[in-house]
């Protein structure tokens, strides 16, 4: 047996980085109700986030630059009334945010409706709305705002019982920005799928970047893209049809869930017959979308997720975070929560992708960690709303950013420690001429998953992909990068 030895080297100036999620804090409800619904829906865009308390019929806004966070705001309805459902959905672009409240009144009929606030030139306040969406086709129960996603001008909203395609067929609208602002309007264009046959709930699992509307049929099990047309969005059918290639059916709702960015499509699906949940990624060719299969499935081992991997998802940039509302270290029962974070490698996504697992070192019974994400940049906000189960409790919503960088800078000639056998399947050596301090892994996300003094590494545990060894002697700090098949 041949054992070949691959030494990473790293010449004068080379500097590797690899991030950690850091917990930056909790922010809690002032209520001290348990049942509440805070953190049952979140969103964040740059130094601002939105949390809402859904039976409180409150969302607050908050200020957070990665450490320090502070309540700017509190967003409530001017016609707001307890039940309205007031917070089912939040989405924060730029200086403005937009809420959907699935129940509310509209003149009369309990179709739903969405309220936009726009940041004061002074800065954000608690205020009421400074405009209110509603569809031009209104029927009490049509659950209009049960989901809403604002990007730079432009809103979706789900309206998922509207029954003008069928009984509770569903539709997506479309609203645009006036040059004026914002202001009270029916909506600019409607979407619905070219063949309606066996729609049902469309509009319950939707994602929206501005120019793509990507929506999940819980019914047909199909992924629905609708692409803004070159003058504007106007009513219209799909650009083209996705569908797993294993014949999972996307839009099981509420466990399934839809999100565009950065030209690719991350779609969740809750894990059928005791499997484990899974996300699929579909990429954007050149050509743009047309009909197609995912591109990538990555699925957690059964140590790392559950049957609920997948509910909710969020993307920015190279990143995809997950959540899986009965992970988190207890399995199944425990329904505290856990969260994992996908950074796109070099080379592209790939099923065996490894992934950052963010579980809170307070997590009870009954958290539901996880039940909302929201990502932006090197920022990441999660729900727990706290109701789980029969174990109802006070809800709350944790803030995470990237920590310090694993950073190496080292001269060549001072690189001379190895790792042995190099790839390997887990269970290494490291070997050095000077004796060896310390020995720490970290995953591609700067996750540390084993710190020791010893020089054999046993990470078996661990899923495939790239890590960085940081080898610590008497003389020198090394940084060896180790990939594990």
């Amino acid at each position: 047996m041949i054992l070949r030895t691959f030494i990473l080297l790293l010449v004068v100036g080379t500097q590797v980085y690899s991030q950690s999620w850091v917990n930056k804090g909790k922010i809690t409800s002032d209520s001290s109700l348990a049942g509440t619904g805070y953190g049952w829906s979140v969103a964040i865009d740059g130094d601002y986030l939105v949390v809402a308390e859904l039976t409180e019929g409150v969302v607050e806004v908050w200020h957070f630059d990665g450490s320090e966070k502070s309540k700017v705001a509190e967003l409530t309805a001017k016609e707001g009334v307890y039940g309205d459902g007031f917070g089912s959905s939040v989405s924060i672009s730029g200086n403005n945010v937009v809420v959907g409240a699935e129940l509310a009144l509209v003149q009369g009929v309990s179709s739903g409706a969405a309220y936009i606030y726009t940041k004061p030139s002074g800065g954000w306040h608690s205020m009421t709305e400074t405009a209110k969406i509603t569809p031009s086709t209104r029927a009490d129960g049509n659950r209009f705002g049960s989901l809403v996603a604002l990007s730079g001008s432009t809103i979706a909203v789900g309206c998922s019982k509207d029954d003008s395609h069928g009984k509770d067929a569903g539709i997506v609208y479309i609203y645009e920005q006036h040059d004026q602002g914002w202001t009270d309007m029916t909506e600019t264009a409607q979407l619905f799928p070219l063949s309606g046959q066996g729609i049902k709930d469309f509009g319950s699992i939707l994602g929206f970047d501005g120019d793509h509307a990507v929506v999940a049929d819980k019914h047909v099990g199909t992924i629905y893209v609708f692409v803004k047309p070159l003058g504007g969005w106007v009513d219209g059918n799909e650009s083209a049809k996705l569908s797993a290639a294993d014949s999972t059916v996307f839009g099981f709702v509420p466990f399934s869930s839809i999100c565009v960015s950065n030209k690719q499509i991350v779609a969740g699906s809750y894990g059928l017959n005791g499997d484990v949940g899974s996300i699929y990624i579909f990429t954007e060719p050149i050509e743009g979308w047309s009909d197609a299969v995912e591109t990538t499935k990555i699925t957690p081992s059964i140590t790392q997720g559950t049957a609920f991997f997948g509910s909710p998802v969020e993307a920015s940039g190279d990143l995809i975070v997950v959540g899986d509302l009965y992970g988190g270290h207890g399995g199944i029962d425990s329904i505290k929560g856990a969260v994992s974070v996908y950074q796109k490698p070099i080379e592209g996504w790939t099923a065996s992708t490894g992934m950052s697992k963010i579980v809170p070192a307070d997590g009870v019974p009954g958290d539901y960690f996880g039940a909302s994400i929201g990502v932006s940049g090197d920022k990441i906000i999660v729900g727990a709303t706290g109701l789980g189960s029969n174990r109802i409790k006070p809800g709350a919503a944790y803030l995470y950013s990237t920590g310090p960088s694993l950073r190496s800078q080292v001269p060549l000639k001072s690189i001379v420690s190895k790792a042995i056998p190099n790839p390997s399947t887990g269970s290494f050596t490291i070997s050095s001429p000077q004796p060896i301090k310390s020995v720490q892994i970290y995953n591609q996300l700067g996750t540390l998953v084993l710190s020791q003094t010893s020089i054999e590494v046993d990470i078996l545990d661990q899923p495939k992909g790239v890590y960085y060894i940081h080898v610590q002697t008497a003389g020198t700090s090394e940084v060896l990068r180790m990939v594990l098949q």
